[in-house]
């Protein structure tokens, strides 16, 4: 009996860390995307923010005019995503950080 309950325990154990992981797995990496975001500076070349970002957007953005935006993922508990504004002459012009 004693070692059905060991069993049980270990067993209820590593179901709640895979738990966590699944729910702490979306978190990582928008609040990696929210941090660089603060290091992206209005009028930097698109390329450097995309460097600082560390990679391609998960979603790009066409606008009416000849502007864009690069979209990054946020965090689940923000209420927006992370979206750069680029200019057209490849220039960043906004900024939202995903709060």
């Amino acid at each position: 009996m004693n070692a059905t309950k060991q069993f049980l325990g270990s067993i209820l154990a590593i179901a709640f860390f895979l738990l966590l992981v699944v729910i702490f797995r979306e978190h990582i990496p928008g609040k990696r995307n929210q941090h660089n975001s603060y290091l992206v500076r209005v009028g930097m070349p698109k390329q450097q923010a995309v460097r600082v970002m560390g990679g391609a957007p998960s979603r790009r953005i066409s606008g009416v005019s000849a502007d864009s935006a690069y979209v990054y993922k946020a965090s689940p508990a923000a209420s927006d995503n992370i979206y750069l504004g680029i200019g057209a002459d490849g220039t960043i012009t906004s900024v939202s950080h995903g709060q």
